[in-house]
């Protein structure tokens, strides 16, 4: 049965969430799962290519996250006729919450982007992770989804554009702390994959 249920979230959001056109945003790594740990992560965008640092602060039943990179390349994305490097900051917060008699993880996720450079845009979201742990044997991974709606904008208010995006995102996690992430964007003008390591 719960797999069953896994299945049908998933086909909800690859059907549900639109592309959208322009946003600033990288994967976000967000499990259902809260933790605190320090990862580093490649992503192929924005522009041609992009690193970051992410340190997750664990505060009980929420953790907060900073992150900080260098996006690189032509063109980089929303931006268009850009060149160089461009400097990328953001911060989130995630909270996992239980529904009752569903063997599913939940979690609440908000967080802030932005690209710094030649030109800047800065972007928000908020949503919910949804996914599930599995245990084979001496390791465990959870496949989850992170629709979440976005809002971004590089010239005042009157700028601002709003649409709805997600994540397709799976955790491994080895003894002793260390964690695989895999992140793939649901979004025609972001990055649409990244990877990392991370650590206790």
């Amino acid at each position: 049965m719960k797999y069953r249920i896994w299945m049908l979230l998933l086909a909800a959001v690859f059907t549900g969430v639109e592309v959208a056109e322009a946003q600033v945003f990288t994967p976000s790594y967000l499990s259902p799962r809260s933790a605190g740990d320090y990862g580093i992560y490649i992503n192929d965008g924005p522009g041609d290519f992009s690193v970051e640092g992410v340190m997750r602060i664990d505060l009980g039943i929420h953790d907060f996250g900073i992150r900080g990179g260098v996006a690189s390349g032509n063109d980089v994305r929303p931006l268009p006729d850009t060149d160089g490097a461009h400097i990328l900051l953001g911060a989130d917060i995630r909270s996992p919450f239980q529904v009752e008699d569903v063997p599913i993880e939940f979690a609440f996720g908000a967080g802030a982007q932005g690209i710094l450079g030649e030109a800047s845009q800065l972007g928000g979201t908020v949503g919910v992770t949804i996914g599930y742990t599995f245990v084979p044997g001496d390791f465990t991974f959870t496949p989850y989804v992170h629709p979440r709606l976005g809002v971004f904008g590089g010239d005042g208010f009157d700028g601002l554009e709003a649409s709805f995006l997600g994540d397709i995102g799976i955790d491994f996690a080895f003894a002793p702390g260390v964690n695989f992430r895999l992140g793939f964007g649901l979004g025609n003008e972001t990055a649409n994959w990244g990877l990392g390591v991370s650590w206790r």
